[in-house]
């Protein structure tokens, strides 16, 4: 600087901070970058803004201050112009980084959205796997109940068949005489299952008595 020469930067570095975009400084890449007060805010300027290299003459004329107060003014004009500029790339650059921003958290938010949709699915695809399984066991339950022959038809009767017989007509007529709306029909069946349970019970009952009999001629023997 030569002596009686006022001069003055365009910028004052007030620190060093962390950028939201890393950037390519030569074959490096940089995260940090200049922090700046200039006459319209604080800026962020890259590590790439500072030179070791000397200003050319008409660089260096851009920052030279003559003392004649049109000069001054003329010179402040020319300053503002290019704030004003810079001030326009610093708010573009602004508005990228935050539409970046909004486009990953929306990305995010999808994501988050789409493993709940999967984890929905997927408790309603077992829910139904389970209410699969209960019914078909309830098919077969009532398979079997309403078809007790089956377990009958390679063996010969006697007392377990004729059980099975009137247990199959106990469960149909109770279910009759719950579910139907006709009370001639409800009757009906109410008074047949009584029947069907008492069939039950002497058979059980002879069963129990030849059992017993049987036991008392064992020991006879």
């Amino acid at each position: 600087m030569a002596i009686g020469v006022r001069t003055f930067y365009a910028a004052y570095v007030i620190g060093i901070k962390r950028v939201p975009r890393p950037y390519k400084l030569g074959k490096k890449v940089a995260e940090v970058a200049l922090q700046v007060r200039t006459s319209s805010g604080s800026r962020l300027l890259g590590m790439d803004a500072l030179s070791n290299e000397m200003p050319l003459p008409q660089e260096l004329s851009r920052f030279k201050v003559p003392l004649q107060p049109e000069e001054v003014r003329k010179k402040l004009r020319g300053l503002e112009r290019a704030f004003a500029q810079d001030a326009e790339l610093f708010e573009a650059e602004e508005l990228e980084r935050r539409r970046q921003q909004e486009t990953r958290a929306e990305l995010k938010r999808e994501e988050q959205i789409r493993r709940e949709q999967a984890a929905d699915e997927e408790r309603e695809r077992r829910e139904q796997e389970r209410e699969e399984v209960r019914r078909r066991l309830e098919q077969k339950k009532q398979v079997e109940s309403d078809q007790w022959w089956l377990h009958f038809k390679s063996k010969p009767g006697g007392k377990e068949r004729e059980i099975a017989k009137w247990r199959a007509r106990l469960k149909r007529f109770e279910a009759i005489a719950a579910n139907s709306s006709a009370e001639g029909e409800k009757a009906n069946a109410t008074k047949l299952a009584t029947q069907a349970r008492e069939k039950i019970d002497s058979l059980l009952a002879a069963e129990e008595e030849q059992q017993e009999e049987e036991g008392v001629d064992g020991e006879e023997e």
